[in-house]
């Protein structure tokens, strides 16, 4: 699976997290990093720092964001 999230771009995290603090799920923010692994390969997977409209970063997979509306 490749993910297309792109740093500066406006997402929302569409599933729960409670391994990162709680439930953090239906909020939109903002993607301000990216750290990857999987050298390279399609099947990389990611982890993304989320500016959330709230004001608090998050950690979240990338398997959990998808692009705002």
């Amino acid at each position: 699976m490749q993910f297309s999230i792109e740093v500066g771009e406006l997402v929302t995290i569409s599933r729960p997290n409670l391994s990162y603090g709680g439930c953090i799920a239906n909020k939109t923010g903002i993607v301000i990093s990216r750290s990857a692994w999987g050298a390279g390969s399609k099947y990389e997977q990611a982890d993304y720092e989320v500016l959330t409209n709230d004001g608090v970063i998050v950690k979240v997979p990338g398997t959990r964001l998808r692009k705002a509306d």
